[in-house]
């Protein structure tokens, strides 16, 4: 003779098996939301800060060229070539920052004619 467990008896089993498991996916999705808005707070802060610094070096550009613009206005390209004192001025805008790899000039044609790297240029 079978014995067929009771009602209660079953509602109990259902009770340890699935009540750990509903509170195991609970906690699991307040996880994963917490762990979700965590990377977005990080991501939004790392763009900001990508943001800002890119918008620095920019602005540091255009020091730099502005000073370029004001040293050199005056001269015409066979001057520029052949001073020394210019390639001293464009190697000290670069040599501290290290964003500004290095500044030079170029004629229309696409040829370099002065640089913070090399003097001469030719």
């Amino acid at each position: 003779m079978k014995r067929t467990p009771s009602l209660s008896i079953l509602v109990l089993f259902a009770a340890a098996v699935f009540g750990p498991l509903a509170i195991l996916r609970a906690a699991a999705s307040l996880t994963h939301q917490y762990i979700h808005q965590d990377a977005e707070r990080h991501a939004l802060r790392s763009a900001e800060l990508l943001r800002e610094h890119a918008l620095r070096v920019f602005y540091l550009y255009q020091l730099i060229l502005g000073q370029v613009e004001r040293r050199a206005g005056s001269m015409d390209w066979r001057q520029i070539v052949a001073s020394h004192a210019m390639h001293d001025e464009l190697r000290g805008l670069t040599e501290p920052v290290r964003e500004a790899d290095s500044v030079s000039f170029r004629a229309p044609t696409g040829r370099h004619w002065s640089s913070s790297r090399q003097f001469p240029m030719l």
